[in-house]
């Protein structure tokens, strides 16, 4: 809408510019009735002669000063109409934006289908055969045949398809048919699939707030030393171990819920990127990924132990790392705590990922659900 109305704004311009060039480049007095006009009155009046002036020799000039005038107006014109081509250029190349182009790929969807179906003959060749045969009966019976069997014979055809219509109506209502189930099917598979997808996002929603509380008591890991330097000659050697150890331990503790709640989203992600899969398969590919009853329950347990494994193993890199690095108790705490703030934004990396392919699949379901959905609806 800005550039639509910069370019209103500019064309009334550049058009006002060039009405208004010969005005304002037109010299001064040099008609002979303007500049009788323009001079003052003089005390002492002049004679009858004088009154009509010989033609001055301005005015070829004048003629010459109003064609340059022209020209500028049709130069500033055209600067200004190619200043808004340009906009408008640019208009058609922002417009390509993400929502847009899936909407066109929607569309090019649709009409791919359009012409599959329209490429398909409408009525069967049985039905037409059949259709003719009866046309050409009843046309030619009356030439041939007697009086009373046209009677007969003609009702007969008339009949004949009648019933090759109704047959055609019932296949067809049969197709509509499926088409629904088969819609509600994959809209199905599409709600069951955003369902799953914003459980991953409720699992998702506490690893930025862990990764919030780890930084934070990273930050603190720094501050720890000149707080004990304050409280040191007032506290035993105890206490000053134990506020040494605190932040490492509550950044630990937040790497390691981040990661669980990670390795829970990604679960729910990866079920909702998988789900309907077996379901819109032929049966060689579900063959191929058939499980059993035991190997089900096998690799549910392996699903289980992969979250306790996931959350061990974020609680042991930070302490490990600082007991690696040589130094004072001060700066291992801070080695640990930065080390379980990086784990952190590690998991909200991963989780990240996975819930935008997520995302993509589940637009692709829904997408796919939405065009079977129309089409059953226009078959109807």
């Amino acid at each position: 809408k800005m550039r639509q109305s910069c370019w209103h704004f500019l064309l009334p311009l550049a058009s006002g510019l060039r009405l208004a060039a010969p005005t304002l480049a037109r010299p001064r007095c040099a008609s002979p009735r303007l500049a009788a006009v323009e001079q003052p009155p003089s005390a002492f009046p002049a004679p009858a002669a004088a009154s009509v002036p010989p033609p001055s020799p301005a005015e070829p000039a004048a003629s010459g000063a109003q064609q340059q005038a022209n020209q500028a107006g049709e130069a500033a014109l055209s600067v200004l109409s190619g200043l808004g081509e340009k906009l408008s250029a640019a208009g058609e190349a922002t417009r390509s934006m993400p929502v847009e182009v899936s909407l066109q790929r929607l569309q090019r969807d649709m009409a791919m289908l359009d012409q599959a179906a329209g490429a398909r003959p409408q009525v069967s060749q049985t039905s037409f055969l059949a259709l003719s045969l009866t046309v050409l009966v009843a046309g030619v019976a009356p030439l041939g045949l007697s009086e009373k069997l046209v009677e007969v014979l003609v009702p007969s055809m008339s009949a004949i398809s009648a019933a090759i219509g109704l047959s055609a109506e019932f296949n067809g209502k049969v197709e509509v048919a499926r088409g629904k189930e088969i819609a509600a099917v994959t809209l199905q598979a599409a709600a069951e699939a955003e369902s799953y997808l914003a459980q991953a996002e409720r699992a998702k929603a506490i690893v930025p707030l862990c990764v919030g509380i780890a930084t934070t008591f990273s930050a603190f890991a720094l501050l720890a030393p000149a707080f004990v330097a304050e409280l040191a000659p007032k506290v035993g050697a105890s206490i000053i171990t134990e506020i040494y150890l605190i932040c490492p331990v509550f950044a630990v503790l937040s790497a390691a819920v981040a990661a669980l709640a990670t390795q829970e989203s990604i679960s729910l992600a990866s079920a909702a990127i998988g789900l309907g899969a077996r379901r819109f398969s032929s049966s060689q590919d579900v063959g191929r990924t058939w499980l059993s009853a035991t190997e089900q329950i096998d690799k549910a347990s392996l699903r289980a132990r992969a979250k306790w494994s996931s959350f061990a193993v974020s609680v042991l890199p930070a302490p490990f790392l600082a007991l690696l690095y040589p130094g004072s108790l001060e700066f291992r705490a801070i080695v640990a705590a930065a080390a379980a703030a990086a784990q952190a934004a590690y998991s909200l990396a991963r989780v990240e990922y996975t819930l935008a392919r997520g995302v993509d699949a589940v637009a692709l379901k829904s997408r796919c659900a939405a065009i079977s959905d129309t089409y059953a609806n226009q078959g109807a």
